[in-house]
């Protein structure tokens, strides 16, 4: 696209190209859109892990049986929520 400048000297305005840090950039949305989800798993990550060693928590208190596969979801949904928090603190 040709475009007329203060000086009359004609310039190409590069309509759809954009640098990668730019922050009008199309992936300068992305890029937010993937912190603010990894936020939500992460979060949502902690509080599932919290649930389910209440629950192991409840259990264990109730019976005395150590339940183990709500242990195990509560400490893998742990270390998914924090490496969600991870990602979306480093992301840039």
């Amino acid at each position: 696209m040709l475009a007329r400048s203060n000086g009359g000297t004609r310039r190409r305005l590069h309509v759809l190209s954009f640098r990668m840090n730019d922050p009008a950039s199309p992936a300068r949305p992305v890029a937010v859109a993937i912190r603010c989800l990894s936020m939500i798993v992460g979060c949502a990550c902690l509080l599932l892990a919290a649930v389910c060693f209440a629950i192991a928590a409840q259990v264990f208190v109730q019976t005395g049986v150590f339940a183990q596969s709500y242990a195990l979801v509560g400490l893998m949904s742990a270390v998914l929520g924090l490496l969600a928090l991870t990602l979306a603190r480093v992301w840039k």
